[in-house]
């Protein structure tokens, strides 16, 4: 009788969270596989498509801006990664820099506002005039504001997928792709 492969880790979903989990855990050493329904970077789920938005100056609460701030060192660390890599060149993280419009006292403009202002991140407040100038496609009323957050931008996660999976295989990671999960017991060994 063969002994199945016992594993530190199942990832079960090889999506934006799971290829993540799987880098992160390749990376510390554990025996991981990763199972996945579908092929890596598949249009099946919610982590397909062009772009993701990444911003720094988080309107609902200041306190996330530290995990941000943390988590846009990791996506340029992954970027890096993967322009020195072995896989063909592509975009994981751009920076664009992002707008955000809306009266003075709302809730929009005042939580990016906390952001930036508790955590000194860099932006500039644009009157309606100079948002009207700088982005002509913009309809903005004269009596909106805008903050322009210097560290936003967009996450391709297709991309970031493809390549958090790559670095984990590189780490040692076991992938099965087309594989359902249908089912799992817990065993005295561990898990079936």
């Amino acid at each position: 009788m063969v002994k199945p492969t016992l594993y530190d880790v199942i990832v079960v979903g090889i999506g934006a969270h799971g290829s993540s989990i799987l880098d992160t855990l390749a990376r510390r050493g554990l025996n991981v596989l990763g199972i996945e329904k579908f092929d890596i970077a598949h249009a099946m789920g919610s982590s397909h498509g062009n772009s993701r938005i990444f911003r720094t100056a988080y309107i609902e609460d200041p306190r996330y801006v530290p995990l941000l701030k943390r988590s846009l060192a990791l996506w340029h660390e992954l970027q890096e990664y993967r322009n020195s890599s072995t896989l063909s060149p592509a975009t994981v993280i751009k920076m664009t820099k992002g707008l955000m419009i809306g009266k003075l006292d709302s809730g929009v403009v005042q939580g990016t506002l906390a952001s930036v202002k508790e955590h000194d991140l860099q932006h500039r407040v644009l009157t309606a005039n100079e948002m009207r100038a700088a982005y002509p496609a913009f309809a903005v009323r004269d009596n909106e504001v805008g903050v322009l957050d210097e560290s936003s931008g967009y996450v391709v996660p297709e991309t970031a997928i493809e390549t958090l999976v790559h670095r984990a295989v590189e780490n040692g990671a076991h992938i099965k792709t087309k594989t359902t999960v249908t089912s799992w017991r817990e065993e005295e060994d561990g898990e079936e």
